[in-house]
């Protein structure tokens, strides 16, 4: 099996697992792997429930299509999931969601709260970058902001938006926003409610 076919079935396996998990709804979302060859990424239009490797097309740095049916397009995040690639170097690979409670804090312009000591030690500080509309220079310019704000950080959120998790791999950025979306539903159902005493987090 060839490195793009892998990377390919990867990115089936776990866009299929976030859309079951709630991370992805209808055709929105999009996940991308870093590759020698350029940057496979989703197609616009299409369900991460059910995709096939012809969904998942091969661009260059700029978005350019280098291999895909004809009629195909890349997802209309191209533009930030290449950048994310040349400000952080180690990730390969990056997931954006749409999931419900980390969109709930994306549309409340706060960054994510982390109630949990897991969410602390494994998620870390997760940024908010400042609205823009989706597809545009101007998302990507935020982005790169919060990134440069918090560059160790493994995910952020999109204020008005979503989510973007940042991976070694889809596995890893799969799990991670899988626990970025549990820590935004405990941070919802905790607000607004007295903390027990003996937790000095809060």
């Amino acid at each position: 099996m060839d490195s793009l076919q892998k990377k390919r079935e990867e990115i089936i396996e776990f866009g299929r697992l976030g859309y079951e998990r709630g991370l992805f709804t209808g055709t929105g979302g999009n996940i991308s792997c870093h590759c020698p060859e350029g940057l496979l990424i989703t197609r616009s239009g299409v369900s991460l429930r059910s995709m096939e490797p012809e969904d998942i097309l091969l661009v260059d740095g700029e978005g350019r299509l280098l291999e895909g049916a004809e009629g195909f397009r890349p997802s209309i995040e191209t533009g930030f999931h290449a950048a994310i690639y040349q400000a952080r170097p180690e990730v390969s690979c990056v997931y954006h969601t749409h999931a419900t409670y980390c969109t709930y804090w994306a549309l409340r312009g706060e960054e994510l709260p982390l109630p949990t000591s897991v969410s602390r030690i494994l998620l870390g500080r997760t940024p908010l970058a400042g609205y823009a509309e989706p597809g545009t220079p101007e998302l990507v310019e935020r982005i790169l902001h919060a990134l440069q704000a918090v560059p160790e950080c493994k995910a952020l959120l999109l204020a008005g938006h979503g989510a973007v998790v940042l991976g070694a791999g889809a596995e890893e950025a799969y799990y991670t926003a899988e626990l970025m979306e549990q820590t935004a539903q405990l941070a919802y159902m905790l607000e607004g409610r007295r903390p027990a005493d003996r937790c000095e987090y809060f």
